[in-house]
C-alpha cells in the first residue's frame, strides 16, 4: 500500500495550485487546449470558471473537448493534440510507471468523490443483496469509476464476477443507450445521463456510488512534464480560475449554478441543471479548492489495490500481512468464503508474483498456490510471539520449496527490530512446533534474513557478496565470547550471534556505521532526542 501513495507522490502533486489568485498583469491571452473525460455537471466548478470568466481573468482561452474516456484524454495529452486533461488520477499513475521521460503530472484536484449514479429497472426500496445475480453495466475496465463500483460492492458482500456480473465491455458514452434498449440488469451513469434516463422512464435512480466510497481523488487535472515546465505560469493560471470557480460554488445557490452552466448543456432544462447540481451537493461531490487529501489518496490506494488493477497495469508484485492470526482467517471466510490468499488470487493480486508476510495460519491450498505462484512468505516470528498469533509453518513451505524470508514487523509488536532475534526464533520455534531439534537448518535461516530478503523486495543487486552487484554488507567481530569456538559459522550467527557483534555496516559502498560510532549525516542523539519529543506529544494528545 505503501508504494501506491509513493508512486502518487512521484507524479508532482503541486502546492503552487492552492497560492495566491490575484489578477495577473495585461497580457495577451495564451490559448489553451483542455480534454475532458467526459461532459458532465460533475464538472461544474470547470465550466463556472468558464462562464464567470475566470480563465479569461487569467490569461487563458480555453479551447474545450470532451475525450470520451480516460484512455483517450491521456492519449491526447501525451500526443500534444491536448495541453491539460482532466480525468482520473490512475491514467497518471498507469503512464508514469511505464517508464515514460515525459510523464504525466497531476497539479489540481477537482472532484472528491466518485460521480456516478447506480440506476435500477424498478423504484422498489433498494437493497443491494437485490445485485446478486445480476448483471451491472459498470465503465471500462481498470477506471476509478469502475474500480469504485466493485469497491462498494466489495463493501456490502458483494463479490464482483462472482456473485454480480460487472460488464466492462460497453464504451463510457455508450452506458445509457446500452442500458435503455435492455442491457443489463443495473447501470452507472453520470450527471445529467442519470437523470434524464429517470425522468424518460427508462429507470430509478437507486444510491450515490461516491457517497458510498467515501472520498477518494476522483477527477483531476494534469499536464505532460515539458509542458508543465516550459510553462509553469499558464499551469498556474489554470490552477488559480479552478480555484475561484470551486470558492464560487460554495457561496452560491443550485439554482444560480445551474444558470451559471447551463450554456454548457443546452439540450438540459434548468429545472433539472438545478436538481442535478443540488445532487451533488448533497453527497459532497466538489473539492473546496485543487489540493489533494492524503486522507483520500489512501482510500484510492486502497481502491485500485482491492481490484487487483495497480498490479496488473504495472505488472507489480503484491505483498498483504496474509494469515496472521486464527480469526483473521475465520472472518475472512465468513464473509467471502475463501481464506486471505485464495481471495487475493481470485482477485489477481498474485498474477505478477509478491506474496505475504506472517503466513501462519495457512492451509494446504495456501501453500500450493504460494508454491504454484512462486510467492514469498515473509515470516515474523517476534511479533507473531509477541501477539501470541502462533508459529508459520516454516518447515511445511521449506520441503514444498516455498520461497521464504525474515521480517521484524513493526514496532508495535516488536519492540527490538533485532534481525539476530529474529533467526534465532525461527529456528527454535519451528522445533517446537514440529517436535524436531533438525526442523529447520541454520543455513536455511541465514539464507532467508539475507539473500531471500533481499530477492523478496527485488534488490537483486545486492542479495549476494559478488563482482558487480552493490557493496551492501556488515562485518562481524568472531573474536567475542559468545561467538566461540567457531565450528560453524552459520549456526553461530543464527543461535548465538547478536547485533553487539556488528562492528561495521556498509551500503552501497558508504560505511554507515563503524565500532560504534553512526556516520548518517547527522549525531545520532540529536535523532533520538527528536524521537523522544515526538513520542511524547503523541502521548500528550492521548
Amino acid at each position: 500500500m505503501r508504494k501506491i501513495t509513493a508512486i502518487l507522490a512521484a507524479l508532482g502533486l503541486l502546492a503552487a495550485a492552492a497560492c495566491g489568485c490575484g489578477a495577473p498583469a495585461e497580457r495577451e491571452a495564451k490559448t489553451l487546449r483542455l480534454c475532458e473525460v467526459t461532459h458532465s455537471v460533475f464538472y461544474a466548478p470547470q465550466y463556472v470558471a468558464l462562464s464567470q470568466g475566470f480563465f479569461e481573468e487569467e490569461g487563458l482561452a480555453i479551447e474545450l473537448s470532451n475525450g470520451g474516456g480516460a484512455d483517450k484524454v491521456m492519449t491526447a495529452v501525451l500526443t500534444g493534440q491536448a495541453d491539460i486533461g482532466l480525468a482520473g488520477p490512475e491514467a497518471c499513475i498507469y503512464v508514469y510507471n511505464q517508464g515514460k521521460d515525459d510523464y504525466p503530472r497531476i497539479f489540481a484536484q477537482l472532484t472528491k468523490r466518485d460521480g456516478s449514479f447506480l440506476v435500477g429497472r424498478s423504484d422498489e426500496a433498494f437493497d443491494w443483496n437485490d445485485l446478486k445475480g445480476k448483471t451491472i453495466i459498470g465503465g471500462r475496465k481498470g477506471g476509478v469509476p469502475e474500480m469504485t463500483l466493485e469497491y462498494v460492492l466489495k463493501q456490502h458482500g458483494i463479490v464482483p464476477q462472482e456473485d454480480a456480473v460487472v460488464d466492462t465491455s460497453v464504451q463510457f458514452n455508450m452506458m445509457a443507450g446500452a442500458f435503455t434498449g435492455g442491457q443489463g440488469d443495473y447501470v452507472t451513469l453520470f450527471e445529467p445521463t442519470a437523470t434524464e434516463v429517470e425522468r424518460a422512464g427508462h429507470g430509478y435512480i437507486l444510491c450515490s456510488i461516491g457517497e458510498e466510497s467515501g472520498e477518494i481523488p476522483y477527477t483531476a487535472y494534469f499536464a505532460s512534464q515539458s509542458y508543465m515546465t516550459a510553462h509553469p505560469e499558464v499551469i498556474q493560471s489554470f490552477a488559480n480560475a479552478i480555484a475561484r470557480a470551486q470558492q464560487w460554488i460554495v457561496d452560491h445557490t443550485d439554482r444560480e449554478v445551474a444558470e451559471a452552466i447551463i450554456d454548457q448543456f443546452p439540450d438540459t432544462d434548468i429545472d433539472t441543471l438545478e436538481a442535478v447540481t443540488a445532487r451533488h451537493r448533497q453527497i459532497d461531490a466538489w473539492n473546496a479548492g485543487p489540493m489533494m487529501a492524503r486522507s483520500a489518496l489512501e482510500r484510492l490506494e486502497t481502491v485500485m489495490t482491492e481490484a487487483g488493477e495497480l498490479a496488473r497495469a504495472l505488472h507489480a508484485p503484491v505483498f498483504a500481512h496474509n494469515a496472521e492470526t486464527a480469526r483473521e482467517v475465520a472472518e475472512c471466510r465468513g464473509r467471502w468464503g475463501k481464506t486471505p490468499t485464495e481471495l487475493f488470487d481470485s482477485l489477481g493480486h498474485f498474477d505478477y508474483g509478491g506474496g505475504g508476510f506472517h503466513c501462519v495460519h495457512m492451509t494446504e491450498h495456501d501453500l500450493e498456490i504460494f508454491r504454484n505462484r512462486g510467492l514469498w512468505a515473509v515470516t515474523n516470528p517476534g511479533s507473531n510471539a509477541k501477539l501470541a498469533s502462533g508459529i508459520a509453518p516454516l518447515r511445511q513451505m521449506r520441503e514444498l520449496g516455498i520461497r521464504m524470508a525474515i521480517g521484524t514487523d513493526g514496532p508495535s509488536s516488536n519492540n527490538a527490530l533485532d534481525f539476530f532475534r529474529e533467526m534465532y526464533l525461527a529456528a527454535v520455534l519451528q522445533k517446537l512446533r514440529c517436535g524436531d531439534a533438525a526442523a529447520l537448518p541454520a543455513d536455511d535461516v541465514l539464507y532467508m534474513a539475507t539473500v531471500g530478503g533481499a530477492q523478496a523486495m527485488g534488490l537483486t543487486d545486492c542479495d549476494v557478496l559478488a563482482p558487480g552487484k552493490q557493496a551492501d554488507l556488515i562485518v562481524i567481530d568472531l573474536q567475542r565470547p559468545n561467538m566461540q569456538p567457531v565450528h560453524n559459522a552459520a549456526r553461530n550467527l543464527v543461535y548465538s550471534g547478536s547485533k553487539e557483534n556488528v562492528r561495521l555496516t556498509m551500503v552501497a559502498g558508504r560505511v554507515l556505521y563503524e565500532n560504534g560510532a553512526f556516520f548518517i549525516g547527522e549525531p545520532a542523539q540529536d535523532i533520538y532526542r527528536a524521537v523522544d519529543a515526538a513520542f511524547s506529544a503523541m502521548r500528550a494528545r492521548l
